[in-house]
């Protein structure tokens, strides 16, 4: 029997096993052979002799599905867990590390594994928070410390305090004083324009127009007018109380406050209940109540919901994380409609869908690189 010493260090350290938290990639394609490393949850101990370790997974009648576990040959503190799954999901395993280290367990649902064809790497020389949008310079817009930075090979060359939304190679924020608009001119970037406005929202934009939110429920358009820019108020029947919005992808329309609001405020906004107001993107807009279906309603206002035991399943990380278009390495999309659910083979991260709906962008954890996907 391995022996367990609480107080070894260095070269008293025969086997030394460091515990963690990190995940399995939590999801399979039915079908196919799935294997994870699984992290010991345990702090760190040191062991006379290597761990052992013993597994058991579930599908979702409890039922044993048969799997193989071993430790990892180049590291004593992760298991490796191999099984082969059916259609029938989730699956939950149980692996326990033993002489008595710990029990970890979790849940593995499904979603196919992507087949996008990587479009570019975007290197990042300092370290960023989620990347958001890409421009049509080419430039990066994503969250820094001090708000928006924008990223020129790799490095920010303009921040901005403000709530930011872009299109093309414009884009416009509000800061704590006025609202900007910024572009790309010969000189590099600089504001074009300027309004003392300190309570709107930006949501959604074109090159020379904003839809913002008031904070009181209203909405408001702004564009360019002789030169100035210009508030317009819009007498739209619901308010519109959004932090997050999208045009659509022909600009006719933009999304914000759970509505498809006409760009001209002359009537036609549709408006659909229960849905998340950070889950827009151009197509549509995304809603997942906990122990519920997946929901998505398009631009021809036409509302779909999809559900099998994955979606449904309180513990699934789309709920923990929350569902948009992308996250956790998983993206969700209408296929033929009806609804697919996507792995991307990369690194934990973070991602976005581009202004224009066109692209997905994956921003990797340790702030290194932008992948950029077809949507």
């Amino acid at each position: 029997m391995a022996v367990l010493l609480s107080a070894c260090r260095g070269r008293d350290c025969p086997i030394r096993v460091v515990g963690g938290t990190q995940d399995p990639i939590p999801f399979y394609t039915p079908g196919e052979p799935y294997e994870a490393r699984i992290r010991t949850g345990n702090s760190e101990v040191c062991l006379t002799q290597r761990p052992t370790v013993q597994a058991t997974v579930l599908d979702i009648d409890n039922e044993i599905v048969p799997s193989e576990v071993s430790i990892a040959d180049d590291d004593p503190s992760f298991a490796v867990l191999r099984f082969t799954p059916t259609e029938a999901g989730p699956f939950h395993f149980a692996v326990r590390f033993q002489p008595n280290l710990s029990l970890v367990q979790g849940g593995i649902y499904r979603a196919f594994k992507s087949d996008r064809v990587k479009l570019a790497e975007l290197p990042l020389m300092e370290r960023v928070g989620r990347c958001y949008d890409l421009l049509s310079s080419g430039a990066l817009l994503c969250q820094i410390s001090s708000g928006v930075g924008i990223i020129e090979g790799g490095r920010v060359t303009q921040r901005t305090p403000g709530k930011v939304v872009s299109a093309g190679s414009v884009f416009w924020s509000q800061t704590a004083t006025e609202l900007e608009r910024w572009a790309d001119t010969d000189a590099g970037w600089a504001i074009t324009h300027r309004l003392a406005r300190y309570s709107w929202t930006p949501l959604a934009a074109t090159p020379t127009e904003l839809f913002a939110a008031d904070g009181d429920g209203g909405a408001w358009r702004i564009d360019i007018d002789g030169g100035e820019l210009v508030g317009t108020p819009l007498a739209l029947p619901a308010p519109v109380l959004d932090q997050f919005g999208a045009m659509t992808p022909d600009a006719g329309a933009w999304w914000g406050g759970g509505c498809l609001n006409p760009v001209r405020a002359d009537g036609g906004q549709q408006c659909f209940g229960g849905f998340w107001n950070e889950n827009v993107e151009p197509a549509g807009l995304w809603s997942h109540v906990p122990g519920g279906p997946i929901t998505f309603v398009g631009l021809d206002g036409v509302t779909s919901s999809h559900a099998d035991p994955g979606t449904t399943d309180p513990d699934a990380p789309f709920l923990r994380f929350g569902l948009v278009p992308l996250t956790f390495k998983l993206i969700a999309s209408m296929h033929d409609g009806g609804l697919r659910l996507e792995h991307l083979d990369e690194e934990f991260g973070s991602g976005a869908v581009t202004s224009d709906g066109t692209r997905l962008l994956f921003t990797d954890a340790a702030s290194t690189k932008v992948t950029v996907y077809p949507r």
